[in-house]
């Protein structure tokens, strides 16, 4: 399982897919440590990669996961042309 995540200072945008990139579900959280402890409950025992959009949120969600063993990779958007370049630029796409 992948999960993208495209974090902000009060949303975060997630998107949950197979290893074969088909989408199982997209939803939104809010950026709190309640929203964040719901998270790490439900997908923890799945043990899925994690990847994040480069943000200025990046440094503490990473770390929150990490510390709650999740494998985490930080996507730059500026060498992922299918992002930067998206003429369907929004964060759900983003988070995709």
């Amino acid at each position: 399982m992948i999960i993208g995540l495209d974090v902000h200072k009060r949303l975060v945008n997630l998107t949950e897919m197979e290893d074969d990139g088909s989408v199982r579900e997209n939803s939104e959280i809010e950026n709190s440590e309640e929203s964040w402890n719901k998270f790490t409950g439900r997908y923890i025992p799945m043990k899925p990669e994690v990847a994040l959009e480069q943000s200025t949120s990046r440094k503490y969600v990473a770390r929150l996961l990490r510390d709650r063993r999740f494998s985490v990779h930080i996507a730059e958007p500026v060498k992922f042309a299918l992002i930067y370049n998206s003429s369907k630029k929004s964060d759900k796409e983003d988070s995709y």
